[in-house]
Parts: structure tokens; C-alpha cells; sequence
């Protein structure tokens, strides 16, 4: 199995609910979590979503470990379970277009990297297991107890999907409670 993989299926990344799960949620990444720390196993996700920040009624879903630039899911089994209900994802009636055109784009890419394998890796996943480079302030997330979480890598969610909406996704990992938390900042 390859370490760093681009574009997992949905039932490899989510335990159940496919469905709900495809209608929001593309996955990008999954990651050997050995790759980036010897002390850690299993795979781990990096998934884009688009959601509209504008949708007062959307807000009402966040919790502590989602928001609109916050998503957090236990980790189970190597996939991935949301720590928000799918209100969340609620969405005006204008901001309908950016994710009809966001499904479009990561479809095609999709299959586009199946047939060319026309994206580098390590141009597309970076600072594996080391330092993420922020775009706006530090939002290192931390664990019930105060510590850091562990940094996995980050992506520029445009060199997937062109919806006018892209976002530079920062994946961190907290192994005590079995859970991934993703940080998105707008460029």
C-alpha cells in the first residue's frame, strides 16, 4: 500500500452513512500515519468540504470540534466518523452554485488523475510530519489536556478542487482520543 494516496474512495475514508458523507464531504488524502511518526499506525484522511459560511441557521450545528473552519472526526478503524451533525453543511440558496461547481471539479480531477497520475505528491501534500506554514495566525489545536495536537501535513484544497472557494487545510492528529481535526484558512 502506498504511504500518501491522492483521492481515496468515500467507503475508505467513512465508517457508514456513504451517502450523507458523499453529499459533503471529497476526500483528498489518506495517510500511513506510520509515514509521518513511527509511533503512530493506521491510515489517516484529509477531506474537503464546502460549506457556507454566510448560513446563519448552519452556524447553529457548530460545536467545540466543528465550525465553519473547523472540522474534527473520530477516528475508528482507520475512517473517519463527524463530530457535527450534517446541519452544519445548511446552505443558502446563492452558495448552491459554488458547491454544484466544487462537485464537478473534484469529479473530474478525480478521474483525471486515475487516467494521467498528473499530480505530484509532494507537491500537493506538504510539510509532512513537519511544521505547517500558516496562512493567517497560528491555530495549532489542542487536546483536552492543553497539548498540541500532532501535525500530519497540509494541502491547498485548489490544486483539487476549482470552486472559487479554495482554503489551505491543516491535518492534526490526537492520538490519545482517537481523533483527526482539520484547521481551514483562506487564503
Amino acid at each position: 500500500m502506498n504511504k500518501v494516496r491522492l483521492f481515496p474512495k468515500i467507503e475508505e475514508v467513512f465508517i457508514n452513512d456513504f451517502e450523507n458523507y458523499k453529499r459533503y464531504f471529497m476526500p483528498l488524502v489518506s495517510i500511513d500515519l506510520s509515514f509521518v511518526n513511527k509511533s503512530l499506525d493506521g491510515q489517516i484522511h484529509l477531506v474537503y468540504y464546502n460549506n457556507d459560511p454566510y448560513c446563519e441557521e448552519a452556524l447553529t450545528f457548530s460545536n467545540e470540534y466543528c465550525n465553519a473552519f473547523k472540522a474534527s472526526f473520530d477516528h475508528v478503524d482507520n475512517k473517519y466518523c463527524y463530530k457535527a451533525d450534517f446541519g452544519i453543511f445548511k446552505t443558502n440558496e446563492d452558495w448552491g452554485k459554488w458547491i454544484v461547481m466544487g462537485k464537478k471539479s473534484y469529479s473530474e480531477n478525480s478521474e483525471l488523475y486515475k487516467i494521467e497520475n498528473n499530480l505530484e505528491i509532494s507537491e500537493v501534500v506538504k510539510n509532512l510530519g513537519m511544521q505547517p506554514e500558516w496562512m493567517q495566525e497560528q491555530q495549532w489545536p489542542l487536546d483536552n489536556e492543553g497539548k498540541m495536537l500532532i501535525f500530519i501535513c497540509q494541502v491547498y484544497s485548489g490544486d483539487f478542487v476549482s470552486d472559487y472557494c479554495e482554503e489551505e487545510i491543516f491535518l492534526f492528529y490526537d492520538k490519545k482520543n482517537k481523533m483527526a481535526v482539520q484547521i481551514h484558512q483562506v487564503r
